[in-house]
């Protein structure tokens, strides 16, 4: 079993006459639904994983934004997770960061949250950039709650769930790049409401009793072998 499409035909290389398959993981369908093009008098770019510097890379996301936040005085960022002493660390790491770039009040480390889809119902961007992931339920999550997503075309599991212009955007990787796909974004209303609302739909190919029916299909069809 896999997770991902494209990972079909690599087990199947390396390991022949096997029987692949694809299996996602399950991701949440919400009732409640972000409004990405909702005007506001304070717009957010959300981003939600443990601190991780190697691969989370929250820090890209705080120089991304560091290089368009004048363009944009009605933007925040808001960083949500924790993480083990190495991510105490990070965080440090990241607070002198935002303060060397005086950007206090507008990128805030937020914690842990036990309810994060509100806090992705507020939002109105989901920014991953992550160097790699297996299947990404922060940002599956947010696209089953209507956010569009900017994330890394390097980061192959979310480069295969998000359709490029469509559901989210695509950045090469580095801050610069990661800014300009955010800019984007940021000054259209309009197309963060059109791939919020395509992000949501996407994701109804993950609801939970279509994994579990696959899943039963696949341990029936194993007993009957």
């Amino acid at each position: 079993q896999v997770l991902l499409k494209r990972d079909v035909p690599v087990v199947e290389t390396y390991c022949p006459g096997a029987h692949v398959v694809w299996i996602p993981n399950a991701v949440p369908q919400y009732e409640q639904e972000a409004h990405p093009g909702v005007k506001k008098q304070m717009y957010t770019i959300i981003q939600a994983a443990r601190l991780n510097k190697a691969q989370k890379r929250q820090h890209l996301l705080v120089d991304a934004f560091a290089r368009v936040a004048a363009d944009f005085p009605d933007w925040r960022v808001e960083l949500w997770g924790g993480g083990n002493e190495s991510g105490a660390a990070y965080a440090e790491e990241l607070r002198r960061k935002i303060r060397d770039y005086g950007l206090e009040g507008r990128v805030l480390l937020k914690g842990e949250s036990r309810h994060i889809i509100d806090e992705y119902c507020r939002a109105d961007i989901f920014c991953f950039p992550s160097a790699y992931e297996g299947f990404p339920l922060a940002m599956t999550e947010a696209m089953s709650a209507g956010l569009p997503v900017v994330t890394f075309r390097s980061c192959g599991a979310a480069a295969e769930l998000v359709e490029d212009g469509a559901t989210g955007l695509l950045a090469d990787d580095g801050a610069d790049a990661l800014a300009d796909r955010l800019r984007v974004l940021m000054e259209d209303r309009k197309a963060r409401a059109s791939m919020g609302r395509a992000a949501r739909e996407a994701m109804r190919a993950y609801q939970p009793d279509r994994i579990w029916d696959m899943w039963d299909h696949l341990l029936r069809e194993t007993a009957e072998n």
